[in-house]
């Protein structure tokens, strides 16, 4: 039986979500430019139309994109719902990021043309500013918003009318900082896990991408002008990713709680790893990110392979998951051997 939304996604045990949906009836997001002859070459546009939506989402929602991966007939996201943010912002604010989703209702109008309100209106502009704040950290109306938009836009160029995506998305709870760095690594690994690639830097739309020609482009520069390069990587993160480390934006920390030559390092290690097909002896040098988290390599390398299928709903440490599924949907959760692969020292 489906599980409410309301028992998935919980902002109060963690704001990190891990989100996947599929394609149906034989279409696709990517593809090659001409199947016939098996053209290396790929027709990108569908995900171009899906990551350009999850962007400006991502700006008028209160919620950040830590990785993404758009593949031939599926997606995968890892987002972070702030509610900080969603507090911080003022009436007005709110209107003008509504008006950009969805047509605003008269009273809403009113208040923009800054119109003389009695206090019945007032009280009405009230309760729909609170609801739309809670709707702006909402992870299901932002992949309402998400969905629908490219599906219509598949739609309309298939001539046709239907289901485009498989059902409602599935999520994973992200409960701590090692399944959070597990499953950001096995999204961005997503078209080598899937050998649609050997290079992180593929032609495939995906966040890791984004972040090794920004990495790139910071090494050039401080080359040129004589800068600390790792300094310069972390300061020219994306704009449209939630960075590494400690950032600032808008006066205000936000980050994904890693340092960013750490995961670069050891996401080229685990790459390798990928690559080759086989298990990391005891002879090679552990990443420095898996000494601070005491996971075994052979036991990451599973993780990075099979992270979405390890567990269902939620992932974390064990007493954690049993924890989150027994307050908010009473039942057993799965994964509990994997749990205790990444979290060694866990009870």
């Amino acid at each position: 039986m489906t599980e409410s939304r309301k028992k998935l996604i919980h902002i109060e045990s963690t704001p990190y979500y891990h989100i996947q949906n599929h394609c149906v009836r034989g279409t696709y997001l990517v593809t090659n430019k001409d199947s016939q002859k098996q053209s290396s070459e790929l027709d990108l546009h569908r995900a171009q139309w899906f990551v350009d939506r999850l962007i400006q989402l991502s700006g008028l929602f209160c919620i950040d994109i830590c990785a993404y991966a758009v593949l031939n007939h599926h997606y995968h996201l890892v987002l972070k719902v702030n509610i900080d943010t969603a507090n911080h912002l003022t009436t007005n604010q709110l209107i003008q990021r509504w008006k950009q989703l969805f047509k605003l209702p008269p009273l809403a109008i009113k208040y923009t043309e800054k119109t003389l309100f009695t206090e019945p209106e007032k009280l009405k502009l009230d309760e729909l500013v609170c609801k739309w704040r809670e709707r702006l950290t909402d992870v299901s109306w932002f992949m309402r918003c998400l969905n629908e938009t490219v599906s219509r836009q598949v739609n309309k160029e298939e001539n046709c009318r239907g289901a485009f995506w498989q059902g409602r998305f599935k999520s994973q709870a992200l409960l701590d900082e090692p399944a959070l760095l597990a499953c950001i690594m096995y999204v961005d690994l997503a078209p080598i896990r899937e050998q649609l690639s050997q290079s992180l830097e593929n032609d495939y739309l995906t966040s890791i991408s984004l972040r090794m020609s920004a990495v790139k482009h910071a090494q050039k520069d401080a080359h040129l002008y004589d800068f600390d390069s790792e300094y310069l990587a972390i300061a020219q993160q994306p704009a449209t990713l939630l960075p590494f480390d400690h950032m600032t934006r808008a006066g205000k920390k936000v980050h994904i709680p890693f340092h960013l030559p750490d995961y670069i390092a050891l996401i080229k290690w685990t790459h390798q790893e990928m690559i080759h097909n086989k298990l990391p002896t005891n002879t090679q040098k552990t990443p420095k990110l898996l000494t601070q988290l005491a996971i075994k390599k052979k036991d990451w390398i599973d993780a990075c392979r099979h992270f979405s299928h390890h567990y269902s709903h939620v992932a974390g440490s064990w007493s954690r998951m049993c924890e989150f599924s027994h307050q908010f949907n009473g039942k057993w959760c799965k994964g509990k051997q994997s749990s205790k692969q990444l979290h060694p020292t866990s009870p």
